[in-house]
């Protein structure tokens, strides 16, 4: 971009560079103009970017979670690395306008011949920019859509109006009478109060001396535990106060491992199957469901995990908080206990994915952002390469529409050509990762379209501008120009 642009600014300096052609300059010394030109832009542009940086590593800390930490004086090979980059950006940019001005003579200039411009690389430069915009703003919409899919999917079970109680030094059913003589709270259940935690694992198989052991989630729940997370009961009964200590409720995915048709009543190596509930998805989704397993808290005196799930009234969590606060203040004065609502954990499971989103987003903008420059630059080579037609066709009676047309018409050329070459790549990239999840929405043909039309947008609303200023130019202006 940085070439596109200087080569224009170059194009219209060229009279100025034939002159002082004309007044003893030599190859030599062309090509140090150049370079000082280039150093001077390079290092203006690098300590600009070094104060932007340093106002930008804040929020990128907050987006990302990170700590990186602006320091300059210290980081030798941080500005080592700036200095090579400004000086391969001043060498390249002045070599190439050195060897595309140098064949120029100062007769053809003055005789007013255009500078004929190698159109090619600079299509092609706008094409490959182009392309990359597609395939970003292509992988940004179904990296969305796949995290909307993934949050909002119907999991097996119900958190909503839930609030959690993590701790170890009060006894669960002194708690739970107390809370439910609150008007708020609906219900209390104790187990591992996370349908997406699973407490803790075992091995399970179908006889005790089986060899193909398979590991499974096991968790001590109560009878209100299926009720409150609406964890769906396909197959047998539900744990009661009188439950045995060795009967057990299994997933489907546990039945299937096990390879049995009839579970209910079938004694397997952890105990005897009482019921089947239906999968969901405990993990997240980019695993598979794996095997679960339920054993009822009656075998055990105090109920091992200590969790407490509270249903509250829908529109009430302010009073069913103050009202958990409330009891075991009075019960447990002292006591240390983390209050959490099952939401934030929801949105806690997915943080990786909502910060990869928001890195994707701003890679994607940033890449909006440098296309828009190299489209400036092309479109000032435009306009300036058909000033002359431009005034000519408004003499002779064009509309100012007719002739935006006329200049846009290559732009919109390119974008179609890039969206058609970006298109694959975009689809094979996207698919590519949907396929580290187990559980995955589809890459519908509007993600393609959307894509298509948005970088269509970008290019017209960037270049219209230009070509606004060129064709409501007066043309007795422009014509006395050349």
């Amino acid at each position: 971009n940085f070439l596109l642009l200087y080569s224009a600014i170059a194009q219209r300096r060229l009279k100025e560079l034939m002159l002082r052609k004309v007044h003893g300059l030599s190859a030599l010394g062309l090509l140090k103009l150049f370079l000082i030109e280039s150093i001077l832009i390079s290092v203006v542009s690098s300590m600009l970017a070094l104060v932007i940086t340093h106002f930008l590593i804040p929020i990128f800390n907050d987006v990302t979670g990170t700590y990186l930490e602006p320091n300059l004086t210290g980081n030798y090979v941080f500005l080592g690395y700036i200095m090579i980059l400004v000086i391969l950006i001043s060498l390249l940019s002045s070599s190439y306008l050195y060897l595309r001005l140098k064949k120029y003579n100062a007769v053809d200039v003055f005789n007013k011949n255009n500078l004929r411009e190698n159109r090619n690389f600079n299509n092609g430069i706008v094409i490959f920019q182009f392309m990359i915009v597609s395939v970003m703003i292509v992988f940004s919409i179904g990296y969305y859509k796949q995290l909307h899919f993934i949050i909002n999917a119907d999991k097996g079970y119900k958190t909503e109006d839930i609030v959690v109680i993590y701790s170890t030094d009060f006894n669960t059913s002194t708690v739970r009478e107390e809370l439910l003589r609150h008007p708020s709270i609906l219900s209390v259940a104790s187990g591992y109060s996370l349908p997406s935690n699973g407490g803790e694992t075992t091995t399970m198989s179908k006889h005790w001396d089986d060899p193909e052991k398979f590991r499974v989630h096991i968790n001590q729940i109560d009878a209100n535990y299926l009720a409150m997370y609406q964890i769906e009961l396909i197959e047998g009964k539900n744990f009661t106060e009188n439950s045995a200590a060795n009967e057990i409720i299994v997933n489907e995915t546990a039945v299937k491992r096990l390879g049995l048709t009839a579970p209910i009543g079938e004694e397997i190596s952890i105990g005897v199957i009482i019921g089947v509930v239906k999968d969901y998805n405990m993990e997240r989704f980019s695993e598979a469901i794996t095997p679960v397993s339920f054993t009822s808290e009656n075998k055990y005196k105090e109920p091992p995990s200590r969790q407490l799930s509270i249903k509250y009234l829908n529109g009430n969590k302010q009073n069913a908080m103050l009202a958990i606060k409330e009891v075991l203040d009075k019960e447990f004065p002292n006591n240390h206990v983390d209050l959490n609502a099952y939401d934030s954990q929801i949105s806690m499971q997915y943080a990786a994915e909502k910060t990869m989103l928001k890195v994707i987003l701003a890679l994607t903008v940033s890449a909006i952002f440098i296309t828009i420059l190299g489209l400036v630059g092309i479109s000032l080579f435009k306009t300036q390469q058909k000033t002359k037609e431009i005034g000519i066709r408004k003499v002779n009676g064009a509309t100012i529409t007719e002739i935006m047309l006329m200049l846009n018409k290559d732009f919109v050329k390119w974008v179609a050509i890039a969206f058609v070459m970006a298109c694959p790549i975009a689809y094979y990239a996207t698919n590519k990762w949907l396929e580290n999840y187990a559980y995955k929405t589809s890459l519908s043909c509007w993600v393609f379209a959307l894509a298509g039309v948005f970088t269509l947008v970008i290019a017209l609303v960037t270049v219209s501008w230009q070509t606004y200023r060129a064709a409501t130019r007066n043309p007795v202006e422009s014509l006395r120009d050349e």
